[in-house]
């Protein structure tokens, strides 16, 4: 099994960087968010939350990875940038599941969900928030 990440930037929502990895999401985060983490610094203090994608095989998510880099080209991802158009269409949109959320100031999009399970939600969510129960925030 392997992954394919994303860090999320707290401020703008956009995809500052995608990454893969083959061994357990905890371990690839605690090497990326450590003193020796290989992106700048200025990276890691604007992730607000990172989703990933599990994949069946790390071919699969060698292959997923470049799409998406070359999809959405983050600022902080320099390898597999290609200028040609991509000819792929990959649809797993829906498939990233959320991680972590690192910053609280984040903006929080809520899947689509039907209407009356709209209401539910958004009523549960105003109750905790209400009572003063905040998102769960992990400082490194």
């Amino acid at each position: 099994m392997a992954y394919v990440y994303r860090f999320l930037d707290y401020r703008t929502n956009d995809i500052i960087y995608i990454g893969k990895t083959k061994r357990s999401l905890e371990t690839r985060m605690y090497e990326h968010f450590s003193k020796g983490g290989h992106l700048p610094n200025k990276c890691y203090n604007s992730v607000g939350r990172i989703e990933y994608i599990v994949c069946k095989t790390e071919a699969d998510a060698i292959l997923i990875e470049n799409y998406f880099i070359n999809k959405y080209k983050p600022v902080y991802n320099i390898e597999y940038k290609v200028e040609s158009p991509l000819t792929l269409n990959i649809n797993i949109k829906d498939s990233w599941k959320l991680f972590k959320i690192i910053k609280k100031g984040f903006t929080f999009t809520p899947p689509s969900l039907p209407k009356l399970t709209d209401f539910l939600f958004w009523g549960f969510l105003a109750y905790f928030f209400l009572i003063g129960i905040a998102w769960y925030v992990i400082e490194f």
